[in-house]
């Protein structure tokens, strides 16, 4: 479910709430102004996103990041938007993580036969 508040357009926000929450980052009364405006002036534009601090070394380490993803966005934790973002970045990775290896093999022949 999206944030319940409007837009000056009074259109709905779409944000994702803060967990336990029915309002984002910006639009949660709980949260005090000056946290919200120096949120504001970081460039977030609903709540900022918490992610594990796990590093991606391999396919499988993406395979459970996009998983944690997927299942983050099916409950509104966080926007589409910001799992966009690491479903692209994830998929960068992986094609620079293949182009290594394959850089690594043809080093590895050119070695062999030089």
């Amino acid at each position: 479910m999206p944030c319940l508040a409007k837009n000056s357009e009074w259109l709905p926000c779409n944000a994702a709430p803060m967990k336990g929450e029915d309002y984002c980052y910006i639009h949660n009364p709980h949260v005090p102004e000056n946290e919200k405006k120096l949120a504001q002036s970081l460039g977030w534009k609903s709540s900022p996103v918490v992610v594990k601090n796990t590093l991606i070394e391999n396919a499988s380490d993406v395979a459970n990041l996009l998983s944690d993803t997927l299942n983050r966005v099916r409950t509104w934790e966080i926007s589409v938007s910001v799992a966009n973002s690491i479903g692209y970045l994830s998929n960068q990775f992986l094609k620079a993580k293949e182009v290594s290896e394959y850089q690594d093999k043809l080093d590895h022949i050119h070695r062999a036969i030089t």
